[in-house]
């Protein structure tokens, strides 16, 4: 895998605006960054083994800090639905759904399901559950005044 990345670093030198685009990783990789270690027509060098890197890879580094703030708007979706869910359905879905991305996110540090892959789906449809119990049960809004000019 450490040569892998060190071939995924070198695109993301290479490439740091507009990455290589989706799914080019193999492509690029065996035009331009040849490995030496593993055969490169071994079945399974499709990605980068990471799924950061592999983000930064397909979307360069703008796409990567756009995917590091929709992880972290998911987080927060997830601990205000948590913390603020009116009943324990709607916590236990919250829980559910912030440890299944967790679970993902573990996994792409040694393994990548690619942004443009179908399994891909499944993320959108896991953060559109989540937003939609979020604005069906939205988190109370503080009205507390603030003192004035007079007080």
């Amino acid at each position: 895998r450490f040569e892998v990345w060190q071939r995924a670093v070198y695109m993301i030198q290479d490439f740091p605006f507009t990455g290589v685009g989706l799914a080019a990783f193999p492509r690029v990789g065996d035009l331009l960054y040849p490995l030496f270690l593993v055969s490169s027509y071994e079945p399974g060098i499709m990605h980068a083994h990471n799924l950061l890197l592999q983000v930064a890879v397909d979307l360069g580094l703008p796409g990567l800090i756009a995917y590091v703030g929709w992880l972290l708007g998911y987080g927060a979706m997830t601990v205000t639905l948590w913390r603020q869910g009116p009943g324990v359905e709607t916590r236990a879905l919250a829980v559910g759904l912030g440890c299944a991305m967790l679970a993902l996110q573990v996994f792409g540090l040694t393994d990548a399901i690619s942004l443009g892959a179908k399994p891909g789906l499944a993320w959108w449809a896991m953060a559109g559950l989540l937003a939609a119990a979020l604005v069906q049960h939205p988190p109370p809004i503080i009205t507390e005044s603030a003192p004035g000019p007079d007080t």
